[in-house]
């Protein structure tokens, strides 16, 4: 639902310039790089501008020609090591900047894109040390602070990542920068400088949909669905297309028990955009609560149009299914959740009551295995209680007299059985 915690790590710029004077200064050119004559020079250069044009299998052939001539020139070790990393070869990308930082170990630069190939390879920690590489070359190397805090974000190391963003907004105050220092508070629970963070990200840039985004997810992760609404709100009659921001506020009206400010939020989000996943699952399960489960499922099969084998939308068809009396579909619908996730539960049991209906006996014998899937543990005395009967029967007795209990309660694997009303957490 929200935009995430920022943009990727960019690549360093290639301006035209700076390859120019990396050009003239060839006359003391890197052992094994060899003379660097007019030809090779231009040759370099067109493969430049075919890079910074965009002409991307140009470029790959045209660095390749001239590092087979020059296999250890510097520049051109890290602009093909970038390429191939922008062009989805990101280990190939590693091996060559890495050549590049070793050459020339006082290039920032070299080290900030070693880093961004290592985090598009998931190697984060390896790319933590490398922007550290780059920040000690370069000590107020804004993008290698920003880069540094957004692998560690990828470790999980919230505290260190915000830290990082710090020292990039001491080098000068940026709306990216304050999103993701907010997303990384937020996740720390540090909720007072998370929401200054977001809330001055967007008065930086009103016009940035995302820092607005990012604001209500944590808004409302931190409870404060009210204020969430507002900023959603202004963000929808800013640009009444972002579909994104009727999204979640659909899931706010949702998780508040407001069916029809939930269906009017998702009916906006589908007007801006039909094919958007979030929003038919979640008219969908609307559908589903009402129980119009024709509509339901139309929705769902749209879902796995956009997002194809999506886990949930197949779990949820399969829910459809066997609320409409179709086990077999239904079981067939699990049994695809369970190809691509073999340990789903929620499928697994789902699936054992289908083959029930479906009359296939020891299929579903075979999933209730109790000796695999149930654990026996003795409970010793319990504090509180004189013994474990009373304690049992204390929990019968909370469990019978719930208020919220429930006779096969729609979409939960209770067939012919009852079970409470459980809370909804944010995850």
């Amino acid at each position: 639902m929200a935009s995430g915690w920022g943009p990727p790590a960019s690549f360093s710029e290639i301006p035209r310039e700076t390859m120019i004077d990396a050009m003239r200064n060839t006359s003391r050119p890197p052992p094994g790089s060899g003379t660097i004559g007019a030809d090779d020079r231009a040759q370099f250069m067109r493969a430049v501008e075919h890079h910074r044009a965009g002409r991307w299998p140009e470029a790959e052939a045209a660095y390749a020609r001239f590092l087979a001539r020059h296999p250890a020139f510097p520049p051109a070790l890290h602009l093909y090591g970038v390429l191939l990393a922008q062009s989805g070869r990101a280990e190939s990308g590693v091996a060559h900047l890495s050549h590049a930082a070793a050459a020339d170990p006082a290039n920032a630069a070299y080290h900030n894109d070693l880093g961004n190939a290592l985090t598009a390879a998931g190697r984060f920690q390896d790319a933590v040390d490398a922007y550290g590489r780059a920040i000690a070359a370069r000590p107020g190397f804004a993008d290698a602070h920003f880069n540094q805090g957004n692998a560690l974000m990828r470790l999980g190391a919230c505290e260190r990542a915000a830290d990082a963003y710090g020292q990039a907004l001491a080098l000068g105050e940026s709306a990216r920068v304050l999103t993701n220092r907010g997303l990384a508070l937020a996740r720390a629970q540090r909720h007072g400088e998370a929401v200054a963070d977001l809330w001055r990200a967007v008065a930086l840039d009103p016009r940035n949909k995302d820092a607005r985004l990012n604001l209500a997810v944590v808004l409302r992760q931190f409870g404060r669905t009210e204020d969430a609404l507002r900023c959603l709100g202004e963000a929808v009659v800013a640009d009444p297309t972002f579909a994104a921001a009727f999204v979640l506020m659909a899931g706010i009206h949702h998780d508040g028990g407001r069916a029809g400010e939930a269906r009017a939020a998702f009916t906006a989000a589908l007007a801006a955009d039909g094919a958007n996943a979030d929003a038919l699952a979640g008219m969908a399960a609307i559908e589903h609560d009402e129980g119009r489960f024709a509509e339901a499922e139309a929705l769902l099969r749209r879902v796995l149009v956009a997002r194809p084998g999506d886990i949930s939308a197949l779990t949820n068809l399969g829910l459809v299914h066997a609320e409409r009396g179709a086990h077999e579909a239904a079981a067939a619908a699990f049994e695809s959740v369970l190809a691509a996730d073999a340990t789903n539960r929620r499928a697994m049991a789902h699936l054992a009551i289908a083959l029930q209906y479906c009359g296939r006996i020891e299929e579903a014998r075979a999933i209730f295995d109790f000796d695999r899937l149930v654990s026996i543990r003795p409970i010793g005395a319990v504090e509180g209680y004189a013994s474990v009967p009373a304690f049992n029967r204390a929990i019968a007795n909370y469990v019978l007299h719930d208020s919220t209990l429930m006779l096969d309660r729609p979409a939960i694997a209770t067939t012919k059985g009852s079970q409470t009303l459980e809370p909804t957490f944010p995850g």
